[in-house]
């Protein structure tokens, strides 16, 4: 399935279609769009605790920028070590072009975070945090598609799919963003990794071929 460049194409144009659809909507503050996020983020702060803030905060921290940093080095690491320079690369640039991408976005869109959100700085449209977690995830993801093929890999995808489930409902629990912020991120990572999985082949044979190296 993700080495078929047809379903790639047809991923990246239907998810990228729905991400700038949303964006539009989100900018003309769409009434439909308003009545989503307040009636979502009404279901995920019903009953509020000192217990349950403290458990989203540990999520949304681990799941920061930073983290996200981390833990695409610790990917890359073993990487190098298993599979050599050329899914090293690819990472790295799918990563950092994609933490490129998302940071203009949010400085260019200029949405305001909610009210009550706290000290947090920054916009709201889309959600850092969800899409360094949906972008890593699928990375992870792929990578192990591509390179690994193993028994475990149902585990470790289903794995990632509740982390990106619960920092999406930790971001709107914390006042941080609105429902559709985090929506938007994952349809924007969806789309940045079908874009880099179409890339990747040809990456992979040009440094094959020009290195002399046998796959």
């Amino acid at each position: 399935m993700i080495k078929n460049k047809k379903y790639l194409v047809f991923l990246a144009v239907i998810c990228g279609g729905l991400f700038l659809k949303l964006t539009w909507l989100v900018v003309i503050k769409n009434r439909l769009i308003l009545d989503i996020d307040d009636q979502i983020t009404a279901i995920i702060r019903a009953q509020p605790s000192t217990q349950l803030h403290q458990v989203m905060w540990m999520i949304s921290w681990l799941s920061s920028p930073m983290m996200i940093f981390i833990y695409s080095v610790i990917v890359m690491a073993i990487l190098y070590q298993l599979r050599g320079l050329i899914p090293v690369v690819w990472v790295g640039v799918i990563m950092l072009s994609g933490e490129f991408l998302v940071t203009l976005l949010k400085n260019t869109i200029q949405k305001p975070r909610p009210i009550g959100h706290g000290s947090i700085g920054g916009f709201s449209f889309p959600s850092g945090h969800t899409f360094g977690v949906a972008l890593f995830g699928l990375v992870v993801m792929s990578i192990m598609m591509l390179e690994f093929k193993n028994s475990r890999q149902i585990l470790i995808n289903s794995l990632l799919v509740v982390w990106i489930i619960l920092i999406m409902i930790s971001r709107v629990y914390l006042r941080a963003h609105f429902p559709t912020d985090t929506i938007g991120s994952v349809l924007l990572a969806v789309t940045w990794t079908s874009i880099g999985l179409m890339i990747y082949p040809t990456l992979k044979l040009k440094w094959l071929k020009k290195f002399n190296i046998e796959d």
